[in-house]
């Protein structure tokens, strides 16, 4: 399963997305079980026309000031996801995400951290989860 995300940064001071947005996908999976199971961030690539996916979207915030990646999904998850309420990986499960998105963003290079990331349900329509990050 893959999910799409528009990535922007936010300025904690003012609170505003700065328009540097980019579509990424990934899928929901554990690099440790070959992202077969588990929900975590697998595979993340670059998305250039979204026109010809069925994929799931999110909108994907970074949180400059909390080093924290917020993504807000713009459609439902599947029931599997919701029905487990977070996002988990263990240490070595580290995802970077493309080199062109962190360019995009302003940044060398943005790093989703393993850790157990409660979804959720009031942010959006669809809920978010909030990823801690290293970035550089």
């Amino acid at each position: 399963m893959f999910l799409v995300g528009s990535i922007g940064i936010i300025d904690q001071a003012s609170a505003d997305i700065k328009d540097r947005d980019v579509i990424i996908a990934f899928d929901i999976g554990r690099p440790k079980f070959d992202c077969e199971k588990g929900i975590w961030f697998c595979r993340t690539t670059i998305i250039i026309n979204q026109r010809f996916t069925d994929m799931s979207m999110a909108q994907v915030q970074l949180l400059e000031e909390e080093s924290k990646v917020r993504l807000i999904f713009k459609n439902p998850l599947a029931e599997e996801v919701l029905s487990n309420g977070y996002f988990f990986a263990e240490k070595g499960e580290e995802v970077t995400l493309p080199q062109e998105v962190s360019r995009k963003l302003g940044v060398s290079s943005i790093t989703l951290l393993p850790g157990k990331y409660k979804i959720d349900p009031s942010t959006g329509k669809y809920g978010s989860v909030t990823v801690s990050v290293r970035w550089e």
